[in-house]
């Protein structure tokens, strides 16, 4: 760490702050603000540290014996952005308790390292002792015992211990945790004072006595902002006396604290009795004047897209008796987390009505005897003892033909000869089994017998039965979803590992109901990952059930971590709405580089086929991983850029000698503020050091000063990093780097919007780690989007950038936050790509593609990405990675457009793609969508003129499908040049498209298709043609957009058709976005599912056919129902809900009012007689109904 972060604080402020600030001599007043602690014995008592009094105070509670254990800001365990994993709740009322009971092992994984002055614990149920392990960063691991004769006792165990990484708590017999909690160091307990606003300090005077040997130490602290509050002074606190503390220079400061270090025994408080602070108001020399934001409110989850599984019901075959194992554990998109399953065997089964099929049959004994307690699957109970006759007691069960798996059979202890069981199929076959004298308990044996009809048993002698029981299959047990009612359907996703030796196969089954059921995929239950299962286009679903067959062993339970069910747009949701780009794909395209382009060379010694010189014929944008720690040895101390002789760590990087040739051979630059080398626990004062390091950056690179960056990223992917931490880096750099240049384009580290808690463990959810108060000085988002798929198998494979559940749709969740959040600034994806093997260096990974795919992908995703409004797209990775001889490359060391030094960068044929783009159309833009569908891509491009002159076509496949399919297209214009670019000719390949009737014939392949239009033919030679498609509106409104071969005179040339009738136009309101382009609002159809095509002009010309489904703006969940059901809208509307329920018939039965922004309403409808019902909403912004039925 920094050495000048032990000097005095005080000449911290002096000599850090008249960087940015300037003072003016103003008179000293006393100042006022609020209060807060971080405890109080008193629910007022905090107010009386401010009252004026010197006789009344503010105390704390105790922290020991136990209060710490609640006290978020003592225990680390309370605070969430330490942990990474841990299978502990503390706030529940036990917190931990065990699956399987040998052995149990609770766990905590720190987020980073941390010194542990305490660890707290209570342990209820303890039949063995616990382990308690203690695991630092070097591999050393302290042990303490948590003792049987301990428990029900809260123990403190004060181990000191500095750098821990995990603690580890584990017994061979179950134990739970009732209480635990983790100290950092001695306990503290403080006092803060808002001033509401920054303020210059002067003076500050307290009467702080903690009390007769109560305080170890006593500190004064402030600070502009909660997470960098400095010491400025150390107080006795044993002093009594109403003191000042003067500053010989004022601070700039809104909190200041007054900290209590407790000692560390029972029943210790501390108190303040006065707290006053004498300062005034500050003259900013440069205030931040960051983009005014225009008025939104903040929404962290607003990327989020509902998975038709959010509101489903769930249900279970059976569960264990924990919270956190609870049915709705398979949909909280939270992998950590599963549904767990009382376990079958060894007895439960016998109840279960399902699993069971000896269940309550009736059996006939030899002497007469009433014999239902023999199956009534009660182990507690037993039949009258069935004594011989004629020498031989006997019990018979008959029955349809049923296939037996595992016979049960517990007698009462007093049988002394053995009773022989005898299991008979309708053939007459015989199998025997024996229950011996020696046999006691439920003892199970194995059958495997196919239609059986009889079991008997007999016996010489008397002999009781507990219970007689059989199953047929090994037994399951299962979860089920229940999407409310049938709707369409496009994937499931599953987690469904079992453990090793838990379960023998994992079955997915669908249907619109319970009794009709089908098996869509067996899935491996002992797969760790996450399988996709694509469903049969226009799959109408309601129930989804995930049965998991477990192995005949006792206390073995089924498991499911997530069930997730979507809808046709699948996690990301829809994409947004076309709208022309205002960067050309030329502009818009750039590549990820380091240090001198990988050569080792500085740039007079590169070679004209070397460096920026060579990769400024594929991009034009340059991303640089500018190594922070290549600039300083510590982050909290802040390298100087400018000038001769930069006072960096590794002088030789020479930044600006850098920056400037490839400025020079034609790039603009962005850097990525790379600090991820540097671990969490370095930085001192996250949001200080942040500030220096980007002030001290922008004031060198800015526009306004050597013009070298035009746009820096706060971190890559510091994913590891807390969510408090980066986002104090983050405000702390972002407002750096706008104070030095407020032309410089900042945005924050690469996040994703899609996934609160992800299943790698990332902490990257957009939601956490960009926060409001840093959004004023940020100019966008920042995405990496690579096309990755999880198969039904559980493999993750790249797929081409089209694909329907590519990962790189998580694109539609960042807009979506962008839109909400920070609406009008940019999106940057700053990483994509693929791999894929070239001539020398070969791509092993399972991840990687051929050659041609890459090419390809690489011009289709850049095309996509500028279709869905990117501002930027940086291409990962410049070259292959250089790799040892030997040594397999792994993921991403192969996504380079050339091959790597080793091999001179030779050009792979993704670079000759991209090439080809920059000299066909790198000055062309992104204007509109023709047709978007699993058929064709083709897209309608402009040029700097403006004029509508190029298409871009192609068939969204796999790069290598050679399948080559012509494709009509009606068209004013034949082509007058046409290339495929694939990445043979960096001039693309050209071909001849033939034009007739006013048709292009498009051979629409894998590859690409840019197609030069030429001058326009009359329109009269061309005949009425259209395409139609639905789009989804960024108001989540669904329309249609309808593209025409020639202009339509009105939207009455336009009629629609659903099945045999028509669709009134006075439900669509069509509107002319352009002479060949018309939208159409649905906002008034009725809910409800649509096969509809338009007929077009007086002509009738049909076009395709869409599917059109209008979601109902409310749910009545369950239904049917049996009375009890809840109603909830899709929105809470601004005004009241008029409810009435109505017969089939039109005969109003009853009506309620849901009040106005009330988004859900219990309903009782237990009242009505069993049938059909429709329930109908009414209010100013909505009429909707739809039936339900009770029963």
């Amino acid at each position: 760490m920094s050495s000048h972060l032990s000097k005095n604080s005080i000449l911290f402020f002096i000599l850090f702050f008249p960087i940015f600030t300037l003072y003016a001599q103003i008179e000293i007043q006393k100042l006022e603000g609020s209060i807060s602690t971080s405890s109080s014995a008193s629910p007022t008592g905090m107010e009386k540290a401010i009252d004026g009094s010197l006789n009344t105070s503010w105390l704390s509670t105790n922290p020991f014996p136990t209060n710490y254990y609640s006290n978020d800001y003592q225990n680390l365990i309370l605070q969430p952005e330490r942990i990474l994993t841990s299978n502990i709740f503390p706030e529940t009322s036990n917190s931990f308790q065990p699956n399987n009971t040998n052995p149990a092992e609770a766990f905590i994984d720190f987020s980073s390292p941390e010194n542990i002055y305490l660890l707290g614990l209570k342990i209820n149920d303890l039949q063995e002792k616990v382990s308690i392990s203690f695991l630092d960063n070097d591999g050393v691991i302290t042990l303490k015992e948590y003792l049987p004769g301990q428990k029900y006792n809260h123990i403190r165990f004060e181990v000191n211990l500095q750098n821990i990484v995990k603690i580890t708590l584990s017994s061979i017999s179950a134990f739970t945790i009732s209480d635990i909690a983790l100290l950092g160091s001695t306990p503290k307990e403080y006092i803060t004072l808002d001033l509401g606003d920054n303020y210059l300090i002067s003076e500050v005077k307290t009467k702080h006595w903690a009390g007769n040997d109560n305080a170890l130490s006593t500190q004064l602290l402030a600070g502009k902002h909660l997470d960098s509050l400095k010491i400025v002074a150390q107080l006795q606190p044993n002093e009594v006396s109403f003191i000042s503390t003067a500053f010989a220079e004022p601070i700039e400061a809104r909190y200041l604290r007054i900290v209590h270090e407790v000692v560390p025994e029972n029943y210790k408080k501390v108190s303040v009795f006065e707290f006053e602070v004498y300062g005034d108001g500050l003259v900013a020399e440069t205030p931040i004047d960051p983009e005014p934001t225009p008025e939104t409110t903040w929404d962290p989850d607003a990327g989020l897209y509902e998975t038709l599984s959010k509101s489903a019901t769930v249900s279970a075959s059976s569960s264990a008796n924990n919270a956190q194992n609870a049915p709705e554990a398979v949909k909280d998109d939270n992998n950590a987390t599963a549904w767990l399953s009382t376990n079958p065997l060894p007895d439960a089964y016998v109840s279960n009505e399902r699993q069971n099929i000896f269940l309550n049959k009736v059996g006939i004994a030899s002497n007469g005897e009433l014999m239902e307690n023999a199956t009534d699957g009660n182990l507690g109970t037993s039949t009258p003892t069935l004594t011989p006759l004629e020498g031989e007691a006997s019990f018979t069960l008959d029955f349809a033909p049923v296939k037996i798996h595992r016979l049960g059979l517990r007698l009462v202890n007093n049988h002394i000869e053995p009773v022989n069981i005898y299991v008979i199929n309708q053939l007459g076959d015989t199998l025997s089994v024996t229950y011996t004298t020696d046999d006691m308990g439920h003892i199970r044996f194995p059958i495997e017998m196919e239609d059986v009809t009889k079991v008997s048993l007999t016996s010489t002698a008397a002999f009781s039965i507990q219970e007689i029981a059989a199953y047929s299959e090994s037994l399951s047990e299962y979860i089920t979803l229940d999407l409310g009612e049938i709707k369409p359907v496009s994937w499931i996703a599953a987690k469904q590992w079992n453990g090793n030796n838990t379960a023998v196969s994992s079955k997915l089954w669908v249907g619109p109901d319970l009794d009709s059921l089908t098996l869509l995929a067996e899935l491996d239950p002992n797969s760790l990952d996450i399988h996709n299962i694509e469903l049969p286009e226009d799959s109408q679903i309601r129930f989804i059930r995930l049965e998991q067959q477990l192995v005949d062993i006792n206390y073995k339970k089924a498991t499911v971590q997530e069930l997730t069910v979507y809808d046709q747009f699948g996690n990301y949701g829809p994409p947004p709405v076309p709208k022309p780009q205002s960067s050309s794909f030329g502009k818009l395209f750039g590549v990820n580089t380091v240090w001198a382009w990988g050569t080792k060379k500085v740039p007079n010694l590169q070679g004209p086929d070397e460096g920026a010189q060579k990769f400024i014929r594929a991009a034009s944008q340059a991303r640089n991983y500018h190594n922070i720690h290549w600039d300083t040895a510590d982050p909290d101390i802040t390298p100087s850029y400018g000038g001769e002789n930069p006072d960096v760590l590794r002088p030789w990087t020479q930044w600006t000698r850098e920056y400037k040739d490839w400025i020079d051979k034609g790039f603009e630059v962005d850097a990525t503020f790379t600090f991820d080398r540097f671990i969490e626990s370095v930085w001192d004062q996250p949001f200080s050091s942040g500030y220096g390091l980007g002030h001290a950056f922008a004031s060198t690179f800015g526009p306004s000063h050597e013009n070298l960056i035009r746009t820096v990223e706060v971190g890559n992917e510091p994913w590891d990093y807390s969510d408090s931490t980066y986002r104090k880096i983050l405000e702390g750099t972002a407002q750096g780097l706008k104070t030095a240049d407020p032309l410089l384009k900042v945005l924050p580290a690469a996040l994703q919007a899609s996934h609160p808690v992800t299943s790698t463990g990332h902490k990257n959810y957009m939601g956490t780690k960009l926060h409001e108060a840093a959004a004023p000085y940020l100019d966008g988002i920042n995405l990496h989007l690579y096309s990755y798929y999880r198969n039904d198998e559980g493999a993750r494979i790249a797929v081409h950038p089209e694909h329907p559940a590519s990962e790189m749709r998580a694109l539609f969740s960042g807009i979506r936050f962008r839109d909400a959040n920070m609406p009008g600034k940019e999106v940057h994806v700053t990483e994509w790509g693929w791999d894929a093997s070239s001539e020398n260096e070969a791509a092993v990974n399972s991840e990687a593609v051929s050659a041609i795919s890459q090419a390809v992908y690489a011009l289709r995703g850049l095309f996509w990405l500028s279709r869905m409004g990117v501002d930027k797209a940086h291409w990962y990775f410049f070259a292959n990675v250089d790799t040892l001889a030997g040594i397999d490359p792994i993921n991403y060391q192969r996504s380079g457009l050339t091959e790597s030094l080793h091999y001179d960068f030779k050009e792979k044929r993704a670079f000759t793609a991209m090439e080809a783009m920059q000299n066909r159309m790198g000055n062309l833009f992104f204007e509109d969508v023709i047709r978007e569908d699993e058929q064709a891509y083709i897209y309608q491009l402009r040029n700097e003129d403006g004029d509508l002159s190029h298409i871009i076509a192609w068939r969204p496949v796999s790069g290598d499908d050679s399948l080559t399919v012509n494709f009509q297209l009606p068209a004013a214009s034949p082509a007058q040049n046409a290339w495929y670019l694939s990445g043979i000719l960096p001039t693309g390949e050209e071909i001849d498209i033939s034009y007739t009737n006013g048709q292009l014939t498009l051979p629409l392949s894998s590859k690409p298709l840019l197609i030069h239009l030429g001058d326009s033919i009359q329109s009269n030679t061309v005949p009425v043609e259209g395409q139609l498609r639905v789009i989804k509106g960024e108001d989540h409104a669904f329309n249609l957009k309808l593209n025409t071969s020639v202009p339509l005179l009105s939207a009455n040339e336009i009629q629609l058709t659903h099945g045999s009738g028509t669709i009134s136009n006075a439900d669509i309101h069509w509107i002319q976005e352009s002479p060949l382009i018309w939208k159409g609002h649905l906002s008034e159809l009725d809910a409800g599912s649509y096969n509809a095509q338009a007929m077009l002009g007086e002509e009738g010309a049909v076009t395709n056919r869409v599917s059109i489904d209008i979601p109902h703006k409310f749910t009545l969940s369950p239904n049917p129902t049996q009375g009890k059901c809840v109603l909830r809208l899709t929105e809470a509307y601004t005004a009241p809900t008029k409810i009435s329920i109505f017969r089939l018939d039109g005969l109003k039965i009853e009506t309620f009012s849901l009040p106005a922004l009330y988004p859900a309403m219990e309903l009782n409808l237990s009242h009505l007689k069993n049938g059909t019902y429709l329930i109908r909403l009414e209010n100013p912004d909505f009429v909707g109904q739809q039936k339900f039925i009770k029963k």
